[in-house]
């Protein structure tokens, strides 16, 4: 028995030089969309009092919890895409 070399990407290199670069990009920006929500936030709740502040609050925290997380999904899709145009001959 013997292995051979086959293809581990189903995506044309230009796809992938693509999406590598807009994962690097995109990595970059989600820190700023959280700044710009939690600002955009503070704005909008400056003058609020009500028992729906704490709610609201609340979600401000998770939404961006989950922009700041995502930057480490987007760059390890970076990353790979980048592995991957690098290993393609």
């Amino acid at each position: 028995m013997y292995f051979h070399a086959v293809s581990v990407s189903p995506l044309p290199r230009g796809a992938l030089v693509a999406l590598g670069l807009t994962a690097d990009r995109l990595a970059v920006q989600l820190p700023q969309f959280a700044d710009w929500l939690h600002h955009a936030a503070a704005v909008a709740t400056a003058d609020w009092v009500g028992p729906h502040r704490d709610e609201f609050d609340r979600r401000v925290r998770l939404l961006t919890a989950a922009l700041l997380s995502a930057r480490a999904t987007v760059a390890a899709v970076g990353s790979t895409a980048d592995d991957l145009v690098h290993a393609s001959p």
